[in-house]
């Protein structure tokens, strides 16, 4: 048995959160997370993928329009672990985007995250005078 050099594979099989099954026959690394792409089982034809960002955890639930990205979700891997997951969708064009598109989408959303947290942690620290009477 050859040793798995990724954690999605060409040939596997994974859900997606809608319990759509994919059989993966591309499988790009990139930077900041990998990049699949494949057939769905049950709808010859129709397309499906997704970018896998490395340090992404799993949501329980989609999340919609989630820091640029169409949305935020997760998929199951063939030994049963959820990861995380983002889709990348542009002004309606519902193409598949590339590796480094994903990357440079994830960069920004790297960037946006910090820059929040730094202003969340301004507003926390500066002292309020607000009466409520």
């Amino acid at each position: 048995m050859e040793e798995r050099t990724s954690i999605i594979e060409v040939g596997d099989e994974i859900l997606s959160d809608a319990e759509y099954r994919l059989r993966v026959d591309s499988v790009e690394l990139g930077q900041y997370g990998l990049k699949y792409s494949g057939d769905f089982v049950d709808y010859p034809g129709q397309r499906g993928w997704g970018f896998v960002p490395y340090e992404l955890p799993p949501v329980d639930e989609d999340i919609i329009d989630w820091y640029g990205w169409a949305r935020r979700s997760y998929i199951i891997l063939p030994n049963g672990r959820k990861v995380g997951s983002v889709t990348l969708l542009r002004n309606h064009d519902d193409s598949e985007h590339t590796t480094e598109e994903h990357n440079a989408e994830w960069q920004c959303t790297i960037e946006t995250i910090k820059a929040m947290k730094a202003e969340e942690g301004v507003m926390q620290s500066r002292p309020t005078d607000i009466r409520l009477n």
